[in-house]
C-alpha cells in the first residue's frame, strides 16, 4: 500500500493516518501494514501485531523498538542508538544488527533466531521460547540473564557483572560460567547440567529438577537453597550463613552438613538421608 510522510504524519493510501508524536509513532495491531518510510528523527517505535510487515525503515536516532508478535519480519537495520529492543515472537526474525548502545533486549519465541550480535553495553536480557538459540556472544555488562525453553543453548559466555541469572528448561546446557557478582540464580529441569561453579556471592540458589546434578561448590554468603527433586545430589556443602533449606525429593541426599544459622527446614521424601545433625547444641 502507498503512503506519503511529511516528516511528521504518515498518511496511507486508504487514508488511515498516523502521526509523531514527542519522537514516538505507534502502528501497533495494524496487520495491512507491509512497509514504513525512513524516519530519521523517529526516537520510539510501537508496532506490535503488524504481521505483514516484513523488514523496518533506517531510523538512526531510535532508542527504543517494540515489534512484537510481526510473525513476517525476517530483519532489523541498522540501530546504532538503540537502548531497548521488545521483538517477542518474531517467528520470521532470523538475526539482529550490531546495536551498540543496547541495554535491554526481550526476545521471546524468536524460533529462527540462531545467534546473538555483540551487545556491548547490554545490562538485562530475556531469552525466552527461542528454540533454535545455541549460545550467547560476551557481553561483559550484563546484570540480569533470563534463558527459559531455550532448548540448544548449550553453553553461557562469561558474565563477570551478571548478579541475576534464571535458566529454566535449558536441557541442553551442561555447565555454567564462572560469576564471581552472581547473588540469585534459578535453575529449573535444566537436565544435563552436572555441576555449579563457583559462586562467592551467591545469596539465593533455586535447583528445581536438575537430575545430574551431584554436588554443589562451596557458598559462603548462601541464605536461602532450594534443591527439590535434584535426585543425584548426594550431599552438601558447608554452608555457614543459610537460613532456610528445602530439599524435598533429593532421593540421593544422604547426609546434611552442619549449618548454624538455619532458621527453616524442609526435606520431605529424601529417601536416603540417614543423618540430620544440623543444629549445634
Amino acid at each position: 500500500m502507498n503512503y506519503t510522510f511529511d516528516g511528521t504524519t504518515l498518511t496511507f493510501s486508504n487514508g488511515r493516518k498516523f502521526r509523531i508524536q514527542n519522537g514516538c509513532l505507534d502502528i501497533s495491531g495494524e496487520d495491512w501494514i507491509t512497509s514504513l518510510p525512513d524516519m530519521p528523527q523517529l526516537k520510539k517505535l510501537y508496532c506490535e501485531e503488524c504481521t505483514s510487515l516484513t523488514s523496518l525503515p533506517d531510523m538512526p536516532q531510535l532508542k527504543k523498538l517494540y515489534c512484537e508478535e510481526c510473525t513476517s519480519l525476517t530483519s532489523l537495520p541498522d540501530m546504532t542508538q538503540l537502548e531497548e529492543l521488545h521483538c517477542w515472537v518474531c517467528t520470521s526474525l532470523k538475526f539482529l544488527p550490531d546495536m551498540p548502545q543496547l541495554k535491554e533486549l526481550h526476545c521471546g519465541v524468536c524460533t529462527s533466531l540462531t545467534s546473538l550480535p555483540d551487545m556491548p553495553q547490554l545490562e538485562k536480557l530475556h531469552c525466552w521460547g527461542c528454540t533454535s538459540l545455541t549460545s550467547l556472544p560476551d557481553i561483559p555488562q550484563l546484570e540480569t540473564l533470563y534463558c527459559w525453553e531455550c532448548p540448544s543453548l548449550t553453553s553461557l559466555p562469561g558474565m563477570p557483572q551478571l548478579k541475576k541469572l534464571h535458566c529454566w528448561e535449558c536441557p541442553s546446557l551442561t555447565s555454567l560460567p564462572d560469576m564471581p557478582q552472581l547473588e540469585t540464580l534459578y535453575c529449573r529441569e535444566c537436565t544435563s547440567l552436572t555441576s555449579l561453579p563457583d559462586m562467592p556471592q551467591l545469596e539465593t540458589l533455586y535447583c528445581v529438577g536438575c537430575t545430574s546434578l551431584t554436588s554443589l561448590p562451596d557458598m559462603p554468603q548462601l541464605e536461602k537453597l532450594y534443591c527439590r527433586e535434584c535426585t543425584s545430589l548426594t550431599s552438601l556443602p558447608d554452608m555457614p550463613q543459610l537460613k532456610e533449606l528445602h530439599c524435598e525429593g533429593c532421593t540421593s541426599l544422604t547426609s546434611l552438613p552442619d549449618m548454624p544459622q538455619l532458621e527453616k527446614l524442609h526435606c520431605g521424601v529424601c529417601t536416603s538421608l540417614i543423618s540430620r545433625k544440623i543444629f549445634e547444641d
